[in-house]
């Protein structure tokens, strides 16, 4: 693994170290400062998102095995290229462009659901 790799991985695992904290200090406050803990822990999961996305696409991963198709929560294509870009080394940033993370995010069409069959 890429010194790039371990250290996006180091940071999912500092977010995570993050999110539990958030987590506990929710769970032993109240009203305005409860709220303001959990718009800040929405705010890390956002931040963590494209840098997990980001993570798996480097990997080699599809994006349908990190997520579900989400047609009203689409991943923001620049935010993870952005962090695909921090943690590749120069000659991965030459194949690296906003329309080829566009595509990497887009999703496979969704199997027709099977109404009635049985196997």
């Amino acid at each position: 693994m890429n010194i790039g790799l371990q250290v996006l991985k180091a940071k999912l695992r500092g977010f995570h170290v993050a999110g539990l904290s958030i987590s506990s200090r929710i769970s032993r406050s109240s009203d305005e400062r409860r709220a303001r803990l959990w718009n800040a822990k929405r705010a890390l999961g956002a931040h963590c998102r494209s840098h997990l996305i980001a993570y798996c696409l480097l990997r080699g991963v599809p994006y349908e095995k990190v997520e579900r198709c989400a047609p009203n929560n689409r991943p923001n294509p620049q935010a993870v290229l952005d962090v695909m870009l921090e943690h590749v080394d120069r000659w991965q940033r030459r194949s690296l462009s906003l329309d080829a993370v566009k595509s990497m995010l887009e999703p496979s069409p969704c199997p027709p659901a099977a109404h009635g069959k049985t196997t």
